[in-house]
């Protein structure tokens, strides 16, 4: 294959994976708003205009991917080689992946609010805005990855060998990785606490303080992500036994990306359930908050000796 197909099958596959996961998403988005506009005329302006915001919060991560198609099709480079081939090929399916997962997840959010506006079309305002911090914690993690991708973009040098390339291309596959945990965590998490409020509004004030910080905690393993992935990028390769440092740094990510996103699942998980609770008993509020959290905190610790351990495989590879 010649080193030129790879490179415009990265900037295919950046645009086109991150159009089918929006695509779907959105059409999932809307889908579920006219379920919730059939049930509900007074709340009708107020669904359609989380209609257009929910859109919107889900088509920016398509945009990030096609600002790095652009950076792609834009290099300096007089002579693609294999290597830089390879690289950006990895990066193009990274921002991809990670941009349609997060829209999928993006749409649970969306359908959520729909349907509490439909039983609360009152409190129609605050379920927005709730819906709205709720979108922008999902989409931290396409922030994050474009920001990492053109970190990697920038340590391309015409003449990178192929074991450089592969130590890149890695630490961009490490990235893709550790988004789906984050992904499906915050999807099931924003549609349990986003019909919770719809549940009983008197809760709203309790349930928001309780999802921003649980949200907050669904996140550490994309910033635990990042840090590992900064390692792999800025590690330096030696000059005898370079391929053998470069593969052991494969399972080293892998070790932070999956052993992570499983704590972020069992975050959500716990969270979703304890949202519900507060909202059909909001008494209970105290006692669910110290016990949910108190879980959590030995759920995260599990991610923490993940990324302790891949962070000792990177240094020592």
């Amino acid at each position: 294959m010649k080193p030129e197909y790879l490179h415009y099958i990265g900037i295919a596959l950046s645009i086109a994976i991150a159009a089918i996961g929006t695509g779907l998403a959105q059409g999932y988005a809307s889908s579920g708003i006219m379920r919730a506009m059939s049930r509900q005329e007074m709340g009708g302006d107020a669904i359609r205009r989380a209609l257009m915001i929910g859109l919107v919060f889900i088509e920016s991560g398509a945009i990030l991917a096609l600002v790095l198609s652009f950076f792609l099709l834009t290099h300096e480079f007089s002579v693609i080689t294999f290597p830089i081939g390879l690289v950006h090929c990895s990066m193009g399916i990274c921002m991809g992946f990670v941009t349609a997962v997060m829209a999928l997840a993006s749409g649970c959010a969306v359908v959520a609010a729909a349907e509490s506006i439909a039983r609360q079309p009152a409190f129609s305002q605050k379920i927005l805005s709730f819906m709205m911090i709720s979108q922008t914690f999902i989409e931290a993690p396409v922030i994050l990855a474009f920001v990492l991708l053109l970190i990697i973009n920038t340590n391309i040098e015409e003449s990178i060998s192929l074991a450089e390339a592969i130590k890149l291309s890695i630490a961009a596959s490490g990235i893709a990785v550790g988004a789906i945990g984050p992904a499906i965590a915050q999807s099931y998490f924003s549609a349990a606490s986003g019909r919770a409020i719809g549940l009983d509004r008197n809760a709203y004030g309790r349930i928001f303080s309780f999802s921003l910080l649980t949200q907050a905690i669904i996140e550490t393993p994309v910033i635990f992500v990042l840090i590992s992935t900064l390692f792999v990028i800025f590690k330096v390769l030696p000059p005898v036994g370079t391929f053998t440092t470069v593969y052991s740094l494969l399972p080293a990510l892998l070790v932070v990306s999956v052993g992570t996103s499983s704590a972020a699942i069992g975050v959500s998980a716990v969270a979703s359930k304890s949202c519900r609770l507060i909202a059909l008993d909001a008494s209970l509020y105290t006692r669910i908050f110290r016990t949910s959290f108190i879980a959590q905190a030995f759920i995260e610790s599990c991610g923490i000796y993940a990324l302790v351990v891949g962070l000792l495989m990177i240094l020592r590879a």
